[in-house]
Order: structure tokens, then C-alpha cells, then sequence
């Protein structure tokens, strides 16, 4: 599709080695991946950016990945948001769903998971989507 704007997947964690190889397996995808280390530098690209999906992790310093989730849909709230995290319970996969993540990962995954999980919050096929959530 000419002139589309690419797919772009905001990734939010504190370690930087996450978000270099989540943005890895993006590309793969193919999407354009913006990073963020907290959840206000998470917020800034959002406002600025308008990703068609947010990836964030749960366990984070000064704003966990629920606070982020809860701000993300009170200012966008047709974005979807999957949550990631290496201390994944029942419990925290449904809280996180109940406020509205359209999926929940567990860590370690595997590429093709992410992958899997991106694709299907977006609705399908990256090259069909035109990258905005409004």
C-alpha cells in the first residue's frame, strides 16, 4: 500500500537488552519498533508518536506496566496493549486483561510468540494495517 504509514509497535521496559531484542523480533514482523525505558518516556512517545500498539513490561520502576496500560487507554483507548513480564501469575494475567491488555505474555518467549500475540492484537496481517489506532 503506497503512502501507508508503517506499523509501529512501542516497546516499554527498564532493561535494555529486552527492548533490543524485542525490537529484533519486530522487524522481523515487519514493524517499526519505538522504545521507551519508563513509563513517562512511554506517554511522551505516545502522545508524539501514535504507535499502533504498546508492548510493555509489568515489573518497572516509578509507573509498573498496569499503571501504564490504565494511562494508555484513558488517552487512546482504541490502542491495544499486551503486557509482558517474567513473573507471570493467573492472577496478574487477569487483572491485566480485566483492564482492557488485549494480551498477556509470559517471559522468556519465543519470537514467533510475540509475534503470534502482536499480529493478532492488531487484527491480522501488518501489511494490511495503515499503523494508526484512532
Amino acid at each position: 500500500m503506497t503512502g501507508a504509514r508503517p506499523v509501529r509497535v512501542l516497546v516499554v521496559d527498564d532493561e535494555p537488552d529486552m527492548l533490543v531484542n524485542i525490537a529484533r523480533i519486530l522487524r522481523r514482523g515487519p514493524y517499526q519498533c519505538l522504545m521507551a525505558s519508563n513509563g513517562r518516556e512511554a506517554l511522551a512517545a505516545l502522545d508524539r508518536e501514535r504507535p499502533s500498539l504498546v508492548l510493555t513490561d509489568l515489573r518497572m520502576p516509578d509507573m509498573n506496566g498496569l499503571a501504564l496500560l490504565r494511562a494508555v487507554k484513558d488517552r487512546s483507548p482504541a490502542t491495544p496493549v499486551v503486557v509482558f513480564t517474567a513473573y507471570a501469575t493467573d492472577a496478574t494475567a487477569r487483572e491485566a486483561l480485566a483492564a482492557g491488555a488485549s494480551g498477556f505474555l509470559a517471559k522468556p518467549f519465543t519470537g514467533a510468540q510475540l509475534l503470534e500475540l502482536v499480529r493478532a492484537s492488531l487484527g491480522g496481517d501488518p501489511a494490511s494495517l495503515n499503523g494508526s489506532a484512532e
